[in-house]
């Protein structure tokens, strides 16, 4: 009894699948190749099985035809589709640019998502680096530990191969042309060594340094911007704090690194004594491990130790917790956009191809009337237009690279702690990728409707009687359909957009924000004296700024921050009637600011 033949929108998907793919596969064992494929389709379709795995057919057609090849034959379609490339100036521009614009737009923004998102941290073992913290159990506050906490971390968490320390710092920096503040951390002897970066010039920290030793390495950036990149800056003096510190080394331009919150400029030895506060902890998972592992071990501890219920605990986290979740959606969210435009860039180059293609009809009808197979006719014109889209890919790939360096050139220093942009080979690669599937996907519908194999169509475009045939057309209205659909998305999204832009614009702040001016003092801990003397020289900066507005000021104070995000210290919550509510948070964030802070922002 014979079996009855499957049905169903995947089944005709994967049979339309092998139909448009078979003309790759060489002419000799093509019909062998999709008979089987057919009674593979078959076959699991019967069963109910999923029909995923025929899309091996792609790279199975792909090897057939490498195996096969013929060198003289590739260069000759090469050689062909550069002519007619030459032959169509202006469409092969318009194609070209196109694809350029498409595949760069998403080359480039794969490029910060894999920088700033998906890959952070341009280090060696990357993907096995976390951050050690405190945090408390009632809410999501963190803060850095002590160095009794590392100490005991190093000896007691199995799971963890080695931990490093940095110390955010910022520096004052004075011999150059003018004063000014630098963003920098002191490290760790082995954390440069742990991450497996060298030095462009001169030499990292040797095991024994310490502050004492006045000593510092300066990133590429500072080197170049600061230093007018002077190949002698090694042993030179540069005055940090109003201190001389001996340049020992210039990192490479590829190598940056953030503290986790600024992009540090300097590094300078970092002493480990119990009495420091405000110390990063980075630590390595051993392979293998992962940070559920190594934050059980962090909980067991704490319980062993006899901790209060409210205390602080130490927890791993990834590189990535520490970007703000706006930052990450709109990251995501110009993804998509751009893969929209890919689309839309794509659909219209098989718009223009299948335009292109009504004007080759007769040219087709020749080479089919004198032997010309469909196969050897499809595979020239999958050439042609894969050959435009590597064109236009190569271009794209230029206009991403010079995007990238002018976005890491032009970012606000607010953005610093969203990671190093780079274009790395993951983002080339991807590139690569999408530059060869969309060549083939804009191909692949001109390729099978110029070989339809339509002798009549043929014969009458031979006598230049052929109009454009019903198949063609209803394949450009449906691009123009899909074309239109695309672009509505764009366009409402776009809208979506501007539209929440110009809501946060207009959200109150809280405070009176027009005239109001704000400048960053910096202080460096060399000249930080007792509270009394502190406070003499605020007040001092408070008259000179005073004097300098010529009384016009309504008032002028001190923070610790700059509204609305001002700087935080953790306080206990205690209240005076009676026990604290569970409900309530066991801890508060506070910021100090000056006695006139609310007149001057008219709260």
């Amino acid at each position: 009894m014979r079996a009855e033949a499957p049905t169903g929108l995947r089944f005709r998907v994967a049979l339309g699948l092998i139909r448009a793919i078979r003309f790759v596969v060489p002419g000799d064992v093509r019909a062998r190749w999709a008979t089987e494929w057919r009674a593979e389709i078959w076959y699991r379709a019967r069963r109910g099985a999923s029909l995923r795995p025929t899309l091996a057919a792609i790279p199975h057609a792909a090897s057939l035809r490498w195996q096969h090849r013929s060198p003289d034959a590739m260069l000759q379609d090469l050689r062909y589709a550069l002519r007619q490339i030459r032959k169509a100036p202006g469409m092969s521009a318009l194609i070209i640019v196109t694809m350029a614009v498409g595949i760069g737009a998403n080359s480039l923004v794969y490029s910060v998502l894999t920088s700033t998102v998906l890959h952070p941290l341009p280090f060696d073992d990357a993907d096995r680096i976390v951050y050690l913290w405190r945090q408390h159990p009632t809410n999501t506050w963190w803060m850095s530990p002590a160095i009794t906490d590392v100490t005991q971390w190093r000896e007691q968490v199995d799971n963890l191969e080695r931990i490093a320390t940095l110390r955010a710092r910022t520096h004052s920096v004075t011999g150059l042309d003018e004063p000014f503040l630098v963003n920098g951390a002191q490290i760790s002897a082995g954390l440069l060594r742990f991450v497996g970066a060298e030095p462009q010039l001169g030499r990292g920290f040797a095991a024994g340094e310490s502050e004492e030793n006045k000593v510092v390495i300066v990133s590429h950036r500072f080197w170049r911007g600061r230093l007018g990149g002077d190949e002698g800056i090694i042993g030179q003096t540069l005055r940090l704090d109003g201190q001389p510190h001996t340049v020992i080394g210039v990192m490479r331009a590829s190598f940056k690194m953030a503290s986790p919150f600024t992009l540090t400029q300097v590094w300078t030895p970092l002493t480990e004594t119990e009495d420091i506060r405000g110390i990063n902890a980075i630590a390595w998972l051993k392979p293998g491990a992962t940070i559920e592992q190594v934050n059980d071990e962090m909980r067991a501890l704490a319980a062993n130790s006899g901790a209060a219920e409210d205390e602080w605990l130490g927890q791993a986290r990834p590189p990535t917790a520490f970007l703000r979740a706006e930052y990450t959606r709109t990251i995501w969210s110009l993804q998509g956009a751009v893969a929209i435009v890919l689309l839309i860039a794509t659909a219209n180059v098989v718009n223009l191809l299948l335009a292109r293609g009504s004007t080759r009809q007769q040219e087709m009808a020749v080479r089919a009337a004198i032997g010309g197979s469909r196969g050897r006719l499809a595979r020239q014109l999958l050439t042609e237009s894969t050959l435009l889209t590597i064109i236009g890919g190569g271009i794209g790939l230029a206009i991403a690279s010079a995007g990238i360096e002018t976005l890491d050139r032009l970012r606000p220093e607010e953005l610093d702690a969203l990671g190093t942009l780079r274009l790395d080979s993951s983002a080339v690669l991807t590139t690569v990728a999408v530059t060869l599937f969309a060549g083939l996907i804009a191909g692949l519908l001109p390729a099978l409707q110029g070989v339809d194999g339509n002798l009549q169509a043929q014969m009458a475009a031979l006598s230049g009687r052929s109009s454009e045939s019903a198949a063609r057309r209803r394949a450009r209205s449906s691009l123009v359909v899909v074309e239109v659909a695309l672009s509505t998305v764009l366009v409402v999204t776009a809208a979506l957009l501007i539209g929440s832009f110009l809501h946060l614009q207009a959200v109150d702040p809280g405070f009176e924000a027009d005239d109001l001016l704000t400048m960053r003092v910096g202080l460096s801990e060399a000249k930080r004296q007792s509270a009394a003397e502190n406070e003499a020289l605020w007040r001092q900066i408070t008259q000179n700024v005073e004097t300098a507005l010529g009384g016009r000021a309504r008032a002028i104070t001190l923070s610790v921050g700059l509204p609305p995000q001002t700087g935080i210290e953790f306080g206990q919550l205690i209240l005076d009637d009676g026990p604290l509510d569970r409900d309530l948070p066991g801890v508060t964030a506070a910021t100090s600011v000056g006695p006139e802070y609310f007149d001057a922002l008219q709260i």
